[in-house]
């Protein structure tokens, strides 16, 4: 009778703990879309900027 209440505990902590987990993950979903924005931008500023200058080809 004990193995049956251990797994039935494991169980029920399973799912508490898988529901738990899926608020979370829908809580956070759109926080990945925003630190990835950020991260494109630090990109951007990380890069050396375009010379502005255009060449004189006069001779």
């Amino acid at each position: 009778m004990r193995p049956f209440t251990k797994l039935r505990e494991l169980f029920l902590t399973h799912k508490e703990l898988a529901l738990k987990l899926e608020v979370l993950e829908k809580k956070y979903a759109q926080h990945d879309e925003k630190i990835q924005a950020i991260f494109e931008a630090i990109k951007q500023l990380l890069q050396p900027p375009q010379s502005r200058r255009k060449k004189n080809n006069r001779l």
